[in-house]
């Protein structure tokens, strides 16, 4: 469960900063809100009155830029912005350096950590830099978004969500931020279908639940949309509209009548009069369902299920036993889709299982039932279900979009799940090292070294034995992996004291070469060995690259100018010779 809603790489915004209520409840006109970005979004036309130079600047669909190419090309009074579009053109479709993502990362770094200090505005420079760098990375969009939220400037945070979303469909964030700044701007539907469609992709946010909420609240008069709406609206900014019925909210199924199947006998009249009461009570329930009152539906279509036993027990006609099964299960469909409404997972896996379970020959209403099932159990975490139930659509509609891409959403949960697994299992292994890492340096403040060593190489022996190459990664900003450099590093302090300055200097790149490349403690230790060892320009740099790691510390930059200092007079001193005429 999350209690802060996160930017990327850690940002954490708490609800209440964030002003809640006041800020939201400022009704403000958007009629043109979207203007120059809503094609990226939406697949609405480009016209020549929206291409400006801050829009080609800040375009980041490569479709739009080539029909904004066409225009500027037909526009005589706009052929000053074709450079700047094929500019922009290139810098989409050129391959991104290795270099220029690093940059644009370490731009991205320095804007989450203004955001953590609360500084805004250059928070917003820097991550302005990173999309310069690297303009195809839609958490810096989603980051920069959360900037313009914190200063109600929620067009621009809006405008940056959605330029996150052109980039990546299933990007999660990008749904968050959108509807924050739709709710910003008054516009409280839009924010629910966006909230709706954050909940999608990341079922389990508590705070989507609250935000949602908070938008339902905040509906004006006149303005409406039921769960069923919001649903199918999310699912088609995600996916797209589909023609397969439940990649949109699910809907009461209809009773195909006569025959079981599509294309079965034509209805028998003497049977469609003797189902008339049942037919009834489903009209009743499917109004209901479609006014958003999901509890009384649920009682009609429960009334309609009785009804059902009544009039199989009276059955003098010889209506097959198909057509009461067929109804029933549309019929326990229907309370599942109810209950999908209420969001009460637990009511859905009940009825569609039933459904499931039925005799029935029908695969179509089998198939609903099997695509809601699968829905409720990725709802509630049940991950491994909510695969076999994904699995048996796939057998029995092989071309089922919505199960292709749920596969895969679980497979990535899978793969998740197991690398926290793994990285537990690593934490409960590497308990240890804490006690070796202690021992070690209560025998260091001893002056005792050489046992120091001992204490501190059973620690990096558990940990050498323990994590390989493949394990390193799940381990990446975990407290283990911290201690883990810390055995190193004070072993290389221990060997600096005893005056074995080659091992000082490997354990201190073992650090760096292969636990943590930025660890400035590392640097400095290597460097101080060099020092020693005459090798004063190896030393400088390592020494250098300790003091850019962390600036503030002192010691590290006294070092450095002492070695500069040692470097300058140890190099031999040249006396130009006169020059021969």
């Amino acid at each position: 469960v999350f209690f802060f809603f996160q930017a990327e790489d850690g940002i954490r915004v708490s609800v209440a900063s964030r002003g809640l209520g006041d800020v939201y409840k400022r009704q403000v006109s958007t009629q043109s809100t979207w203007d120059s970005l809503s094609m990226e979004s939406k697949g609405l036309g480009l016209t020549k009155e929206m291409i400006t130079v801050d829009w080609v600047n800040s375009c980041v669909s490569i479709q739009n830029l080539k029909e904004a190419i066409d225009i500027i090309d037909k526009e005589p009074y706009k052929k000053k912005l074709k450079p700047v579009a094929e500019s922009r053109m290139k810098l989409l479709t050129e391959p991104i350096s290795a270099e220029q993502k690093k940059e644009a990362e370490e731009s991205k770094a320095k804007g989450n950590d203004y955001v953590k200090a609360k500084d805004f505005k250059n928070a917003q420079k820097s991550y302005t830099e990173s999309i310069k760098k690297n303009p195809l990375e839609p958490s810096v969009y989603s980051n920069r978004a959360l900037t313009f939220l914190k200063e109600d400037r929620f067009q621009e945070a809006l405008e940056d969500a959605k330029r996150s979303l052109t980039l990546n469909k299933l990007f999660p964030r990008g749904y968050q931020r959108a509807g924050e700044a739709y709710q910003g701007l008054g516009e409280y539907r839009n924010a629910i279908v966006y909230f709706t469609s954050f909940l999608i992709l990341e079922p389990s946010n508590a705070q989507g639940k609250e935000f949602l909420a908070e938008a339902r609240k905040e509906l004006t008069d006149g303005v409406s949309i039921t769960d069923h709406e919001a649903d199918r609206e999310a699912r088609e900014l995600i996916y797209g509209p589909s023609s397969l019925g439940m990649g949109k909210a699910p809907e009461p199924m209809e009773d195909v009548k006569g025959a079981p199947g599509k294309g079965g006998k034509k209805a028998n009249p003497e049977h469609e009069k003797f189902f008339a009461s049942y037919n009834r009570c489903k009209e009743e329930g499917k109004d209901f369902h479609k006014r958003g009152k999901y509890d009384e539906a649920m009682d009609k279509y429960k009334s309609c299920l009785k009804t059902l036993e009544t009039l199989q027990k009276s059955n003098k006609i010889g209506v097959p036993s198909e057509e009461f099964l067929k109804r029933e299960a549309t019929t326990n469909n229907n309370i599942a889709v109810c209950y999908k409404q209420k969001q009460e997972a637990s009511g859905v896996i009940t009825y569609a299982t039933k459904v499931i379970n039925s005799p029935i020959s029908d695969r179509e209403i089998k198939l609903k039932a099997y695509i809601l099932r699968a829905y409720a159990h990725e709802d509630i975490d049940k991950i491994k279900l909510a695969r076999e139930d994904w699995v048996k659509v796939k057998e029995m509609q092989p071309g089922n979009i919505d199960a292709s891409k749920a596969l895969t959403r679980i497979e990535v949960a899978i793969t998740k799940d197991n690398a926290q697994r793994v990285s537990d299992t690593l934490g409960e292994a590497l308990k240890s090292l804490d006690d070796f890492k202690k021992r070690g340096n209560d025998l260091f403040k001893a002056k005792d070294y050489e046992n120091a060593i001992k204490e501190f190489s059973k620690g990096i022996d558990i940990f050498k034995k323990t994590v390989d190459a493949s394990k390193l990664k799940l381990l990446q900003g975990k407290d283990k992996l911290v201690t883990a450099c810390q055995l190193f590093t004070n072993r290389s302090l221990c060997y600096y004291q005893l005056n074995n300055d080659q091992a000082a200097i490997e354990d201190s790149e073992y650090v760096i070469s292969n636990l943590d490349p930025k660890n400035a403690k590392a640097f400095f230790r290597k460097g101080m060995s060099l020092v020693r060892m005459g090798q004063q320009a190896k030393a400088i740099e390592a020494l250098q690259q300790a003091v850019k790691l962390e600036p503030a510390t002192e010691l590290y930059s006294n070092e450095l100018a002492n070695a500069k200092k040692k470097k300058q007079t140890t190099e031999p001193f040249f006396i130009p010779q006169p020059v021969k005429k």
